[in-house]
């Protein structure tokens, strides 16, 4: 990709990072996992290390798709601002979202990534982030995808504990049309709002995990939060003003694993 193209796309669609790994992820963080009908429910959306909260400036999501416990959907993609975060080391940007929750039932958030120049690596990522938020009753945690390319909760991806398992697969358009070369690998990391003091090595930060053959996953989660599975589908290579642009899809969900109650 020549000079010149890298500094136009980077005006116009890209983030620009010097010191990117595959660790970093966009984090999609409601304020409540559980809610009552008619609260107001509050999304951050953020980018970078989710375990150590090292992050990076973000983009403006390029759609939020808001699913109602009834299957109707609703872009509400205008609805994010952005703010300044100043949890990490550096104050950085990111995006807030909300609406409220006017039935009893699972809400479903699929929020679609606007492409990531990775300079380490000298390609594109794009993301799909999804996560459910419980109102009350239980009714559609388990609805078919929304876009293209995402993870389908097996397990009920909410009402869980730490030690207990969580089942995803990846949908079927998806296996079928971007399954990558040597299968479909998984890295599962948990985010911490503040960084903490102290870091374990690096495969107990980020766990990684094979699909079976079906596309299905399974983590049980060790502590309590907010925990994201991540997956990434084959290279596509496209033309862009005569340029030659390598970009990976990636998907990512975000369940939340609950304290024990004391009886």
């Amino acid at each position: 990709m020549g000079l010149k193209m890298i500094r136009l796309y980077t005006v116009l669609v890209m983030l620009s990072l010097s010191t990117l790994s595959f660790a970093h992820f966009h984090i999609l963080i409601p304020d409540k996992a559980s809610l009552q009908k008619g609260d107001n429910v509050v999304f951050d959306f953020k980018f970078g290390h989710p375990f150590e909260c090292e992050l990076q400036d973000t983009l403006k999501p390029e759609k939020v798709i808001l699913q109602s416990p009834k299957g109707s959907t609703a872009d509400i993609t205008n609805s994010f601002k952005p703010l300044k975060d100043k949890s990490g080391k550096k104050e950085t940007t990111f995006f807030r979202g909300e609406f409220k929750t006017e039935s009893r039932g699972d809400h479903v958030i699929v929020v679609k990534s606007q492409p990531v120049w990775m300079e380490s690596e000298k390609e594109f990522i794009q993301d799909t982030i999804k996560v459910v938020v419980h109102v009350q009753t239980q009714n559609n945690w388990d609805a078919g995808p929304i876009t293209e390319f995402e993870l389908m909760p097996i397990t009920r991806p909410y009402g869980i504990l730490p030690g207990m398992i969580a089942r995803f697969q990846i949908n079927e358009q998806a296996r079928k049309k971007l399954s990558p070369p040597k299968g479909w690998m998984f890295e599962i990391e948990k985010w911490n709002p503040i960084p903490p003091k102290n870091l374990p090595p690096d495969e107990l930060i980020t766990f990684t995990s094979k699909a079976d053959d079906s596309g299905i996953v399974s983590f049980s989660a060790p502590s309590s939060g907010w925990w994201s599975i991540t997956t990434e589908a084959r290279e596509s290579v496209t033309m862009k003003n005569n340029e030659t642009r390598t970009l990976r899809q990636r998907t990512t969900f975000w369940y939340f694993v609950d304290t024990p109650q004391t009886p």
